[in-house]
Order: structure tokens, then sequence, then C-alpha cells
């Protein structure tokens, strides 16, 4: 598969799944409305979808929404399944995606080197 329709379909996957986020289709209580699906990466062969999801209340609802996603993962594929021209709908697997609460902790360091600095 070439890398222009890789892309293509990585960001199909994440406006689809977001839009289903946004309206409510998927009724597990861990997904918050207030996810972000951050990265999308698509196996060669279209067999899996690594999925990074992030939140700004912290690393409980990552995981959280983690485990409700992955719980809900038959009922993506089949959506997305609806959505995709392709012959094979990947498999989406979920992961917490730990580099928004790794930038908040070198925003927080380097607030506080600025302010040892100022005095």
């Amino acid at each position: 598969m070439d890398a222009i329709r890789r892309l293509r379909l990585e960001e199909l996957i994440r406006t689809q799944i977001m839009t289903m986020i946004s309206r409510g289709q998927i009724k597990d209580p861990r997904v918050a409305w207030h996810v972000n699906l951050t990265k999308v990466y698509i196996a060669e062969d279209l067999s899996i979808a690594k999925i990074y999801v992030s939140s700004d209340n912290g690393e409980k609802t990552i995981s959280a929404a983690c485990q409700g996603l992955n719980s809900a993962a038959g009922f993506i594929r089949v959506q997305l399944g609806k959505v995709m021209k392709s012959k094979n709908t990947p498999k989406p697997i979920f992961f917490p995606d730990e580099g928004l609460q790794k930038s908040y902790g070198v925003e927080k360091l380097l607030d506080q080197i600025a302010e040892t600095t100022v005095e």
C-alpha cells in the first residue's frame, strides 16, 4: 500500500471513530466525549490499526477509555467496514498516548526553571 493511501485511511479511521464517540454511538460509560484520538497507524496488510488515545483529564481517564474502546472494538470494526472502501477492515487496538502527559511534565519543569532563574 502506498503512503498516501495509508495516510488517507488513517485519517478516515480517526475521524470516523471520533464521530462515533461524539455522537454517543459507543455506549460504554468509560468512553467519555472529551477523549481524543491522537495517532492512528495501520499495518501494511490492513490487519490491525494501532490507535493512540489521550485526554486532558489524566491517566486514569485514558486507561479507562482504552479499556472501553477495546471492549467496543468489534462494533467499531463493523462500523468502519461500512465506511471504508477496502477489502479488509483493520482490527482497532487502542493504546494510551503518554506524549501529551510527558509534554505537560516538561512544561512544568521549564516553568520551575524559569521561576528559579527570576528569583
